[in-house]
C-alpha cells in the first residue's frame, strides 16, 4: 500500500516602511503549511496569503513612538505603555509559525512586553502573550485569541 505524497505550500511577503529621515524598516514573513485533505493548493495559498496580510497591514500601519511624541503626550504612571499597544506589538519582529508566533525575550523592542509578562500571561488586542523557556534562552510567544475566550 503506497502512501499519498504530502503537498506543502509556502507563502512569503515583505514590506518596507520609512522610520525617519533616510531610515527604513523591513519586515519579512513566511508561512508554510500542508494542504489539508479536500482542499486544493490554490485555496491553501489564498488562506495563507490572508494570514500574512494581517501581519503586513499591521507592520505598515503608522504608529507613534515615544521619541516622536511631544512631552505633554508621553506616558504617565496611570496610562498604559505605548510599547504595549496592539499596533506596536504587531510590528515586533515575530517569527510566524502555524501555532502562532515568537520572538526572543531579549529583543530590545520587546522590553516593555517582557516586563509586563513577569507577572504571567497577558491578553493584549487579539493575542495572548506568554513567556516560554528553552534550554538556553527565553521566548515570548503570541497566540491569536479565539472568539469568546480571553
Amino acid at each position: 500500500m503506497s502512501e499519498k505524497p504530502v503537498l506543502r505550500v509556502r507563502v512569503s511577503r515583505g514590506a518596507t516602511v520609512p522610520t525617519g529621515s533616510d531610515r527604513w524598516e523591513k519586515g519579512e514573513w513566511t508561512i508554510e503549511s500542508e494542504v489539508p485533505a479536500g482542499m486544493d493548493a490554490d485555496q491553501a495559498i489564498r488562506d495563507l496569503q490572508n494570514i500574512l496580510l494581517r501581519f503586513v497591514t499591521a507592520f505598515t500601519t503608522p504608529h507613534p513612538s515615544n521619541s516622536s511624541l511631544p512631552a505633554s503626550q508621553t506616558q504617565t504612571s496611570g496610562e498604559p505603555s505605548p510599547e504595549l499597544s496592539p499596533a506596536y506589538l504587531d510590528r515586533l519582529p515575530w517569527n510566524v509559525e502555524t501555532w502562532g508566533a515568537w520572538i526572543m525575550r531579549s529583543t530590545p523592542e520587546a522590553k516593555a512586553l517582557s516586563k509586563a509578562l513577569e507577572t504571567g500571561p497577558k491578553t493584549i488586542g487579539g493575542y495572548r502573550y506568554k513567556v516560554s523557556r528553552g534550554e538556553s534562552a527565553e521566548f515570548i510567544n503570541r497566540f491569536p485569541v479565539e472568539a469568546g475566550k480571553k
